[in-house]
């Protein structure tokens, strides 16, 4: 590292007795490679984040009472109309409420949970006894009152297929890391 500083302060003409300030912008300068050395290495590495890649979804049809599996191209920018967007690019607002299924283009789709454990999809806990009059036209649950972030919260999490408390699951996983 101080051979780099070195470098740059010779090729700066910084070589010899130079000025507090002086010293200072080299330093900087010196950081800021590092940063953007780090920058370039966690972007070209992956950074430890995930790739994006959608895969299939998983959703409950109330009108048909029945698991509707989308696959990738089912949402594509040629389809019209809200809930036809990708789901991965759906913030926690989005999901609280009716999808537009492209294939009939009716409101009548509840996202799924996975399970991380099992696998196994399953209807969240607020939606299990739900059907379609409980949602208004935008698809939102109708009677739903205070912040819809906190809409969920206090249910279960627990899958139906494994019994496993998915919550502590995710805790008991941040924790081994």
């Amino acid at each position: 590292m101080s051979r780099i500083i070195e470098t740059i302060g010779e090729k700066l003409g910084l070589r010899g007795g130079g000025d507090k300030m002086q010293y200072l912008l080299v330093g900087a300068l010196a950081l800021v490679i590092v940063i953007a050395i780090v920058v370039i290495i966690t972007s070209v590495t992956g950074g430890g984040k995930t790739t994006g890649v959608m895969k299939d979804q998983h959703y409950w049809d109330l009108a048909k009472n029945e698991e509707l599996i989308l696959k990738p191209e089912d949402f594509k920018s040629d389809k019209k109309g809200p809930g036809t967007m990708d789901p991965m690019m759906m913030g926690p607002m989005m999901g609280m409420g009716l999808m537009m299924n492209p294939k009939t283009g009716e409101r009548t789709l509840l996202r799924m949970d996975n399970c991380p454990s099992c696998g196994a999809w399953y209807v969240p806990d607020m939606y299990k006894d739900a059907r379609l009059d409980d949602f208004d036209e935008r698809g939102m649950l109708i009677g739903a009152q205070g912040d819809p972030m906190m809409m969920g919260m206090g249910q279960n999490k627990i899958c139906p297929k494994c019994g496993i408390d998915i919550i502590q699951y995710y805790r008991d996983k941040r924790k081994k890391k």
